[in-house]
């Protein structure tokens, strides 16, 4: 009996251990008994060297704004048709995308997986940016090429009544706060989004002209936007307001509605070692050292907000349009087929992927870094893309831009190819979609 008294305490102390102690109801803390594992050791290091916290959340905004974005973001009466809103190719249903590879905007018909393209209307040359954690502060940036960004204060657009340090409409670019403030007003005024062709909105022609219409004559004739405008902007008079109050509205939805951070990743490097799977643990391994993920996926919004060259097959329609990227804007052809990096949280739910939707599953994505080389020059089209387009789906296999698409691969390792084992591929695909998964974007 006396040699079984010390065991006896010894398991005594490591349940009490395990309980959880208030101080009077104001804080709280649970002692976690677990000891960590060799691989969990390697983590810390990882998380020590990459200044990895978990990710806070944005600050708050008005209840009044977030509802009013949140009406604007579904309604379709901003669009030339009546028929397109926001939520058209960023649905919360799908991860705040569309599930295409290319978008649909005006004109076409149904919801993933039945939307269609209709003969006549154009479809988009780009995939749906997936939205989380996009809208936060500071970001300088919007759009896969960046065209649309604020710095130091100043607004460059393709508009120049956007654009400068005093822009012709300087009442809408005193609203911005975040490039993310310009990007709601654009598809507006883009034919292939919600402007459409050969309706009154779209033969108006002008820009400002479009915006103010949608503004006086489509939003605010309605009792409803009169009463949530007012709310929202309590200061404004409705004859003062102007096209910026809608896109801040709007931003002020999607930064605080379409945010991911309580993923299993977030728990674990707040210390619960548990909160991650084996396997998922073995795939951030592979994330922070061979697979090298973390060089443009940086940071705990997995992404550095920049442009990077990665060779992604050129996936378009017949007849054949190239997309330079990020050259498209700057003019500079060292941006020649760089695109914005995207964050990776929820990439779960954002399939395809890259900037036109090439790749359906991640997995291909990871079997292109192997070879980027081999990947773009014998790429195919995933069959169930062509169902949703009458157009028909062509890629770049022109051998001449494609070797100028692997030359302006921006990180080396990658020009030489990523070659992980299957089995670190299989624990940094469950490490992707698992544990940087975070739904609870949809009880918002």
């Amino acid at each position: 009996m006396k040699k079984l008294f010390p065991f006896i305490v010894l398991i005594t102390g490591i349940s009490l251990l395990a309980f959880t102690f208030t101080n009077c109801g104001r804080s709280s803390r649970r002692f976690v008994t677990s000891v960590k594992s060799d691989l969990d050791k390697q983590l810390d290091l990882i998380i020590a060297a990459n200044d990895l916290v978990p990710l806070e959340s944005p600050s708050a905004e008005s209840p009044q704004l977030v509802a009013l974005g949140k009406e604007l973001f579904f309604d379709t009466s901003m669009s030339g048709l009546n028929d397109v809103s926001c939520a058209s190719c960023h649905s919360p249903n799908l991860g705040s995308g569309d599930g295409l590879p290319l978008s649909l905007g005006s004109g076409t018909t149904g919801t993933f997986p039945n939307r269609r393209q209709v003969a006549g209307v154009l479809p988009m040359r780009r995939h749906s940016m997936a939205l989380f954690n996009t809208g936060r502060d500071g970001r300088t940036h919007a759009l896969w090429d960046g065209r649309l960004n604020l710095i130091n204060g100043v607004p460059s657009t393709p508009l120049a009544i956007l654009s400068g340090p005093n822009p012709q409409r300087s009442d809408i670019t005193s609203m911005f706060e975040n490039a993310f403030d310009i990007q709601p007003l654009f598809p507006i005024i883009n034919r292939t989004e919600f402007l459409g062709v050969n309706n009154p909105l779209a033969n108006l022609g002008n820009p400002s002209v479009i915006w103010d219409t949608v503004l006086f004559q489509r939003l605010l004739t309605q009792t409803k936007y009169v009463t949530l405008f007012s709310q929202a902007y309590p200061n404004v008079a409705t004859n003062n307001l102007n096209p910026g109050h809608i896109s801040r509205a709007i931003r002020a939805y999607t930064r605080t509605t379409f945010v991911a951070n309580n993923s299993p990743f977030d728990k674990y490097i707040a210390g619960d070692i548990h909160a991650l799977t084996e396997n998922q643990k073995l795939g951030m391994r592979t994330f922070y050292t061979n697979g090298a993920c973390n060089v443009c996926h940086t940071g705990n919004t997995f992404t550095n907000n920049d442009f990077e060259g990665i060779a992604v097959p050129q996936l378009t329609f017949a007849p054949f349009q190239d997309d330079r990227g990020r050259e498209d804007d700057t003019g500079n052809p060292a941006d020649r087929y760089h695109f914005k990096t995207p964050g990776l949280r929820n990439v779960k739910l954002s399939a395809p992927y890259m900037h036109n939707g090439a790749f359906d599953t991640l997995e291909s994505v990871i079997s292109h870094y192997s070879n980027v080389e081999s990947s773009i020059n014998n790429y195919t089209i995933p069959p169930s893309f062509q169902q949703h387009y009458e157009l028909t789906l062509i890629f770049d296999n022109d051998s001449a831009r494609n070797q100028e698409r692997i030359d302006q691969v921006s990180d080396p390792r990658l020009k030489a190819g990523i070659n992980l084992r299957p089995e670190e591929q299989q624990n940094l695909v469950d490490f992707l979609e698992n544990g940087l998964l975070d739904e609870t974007f949809k009880n918002r």
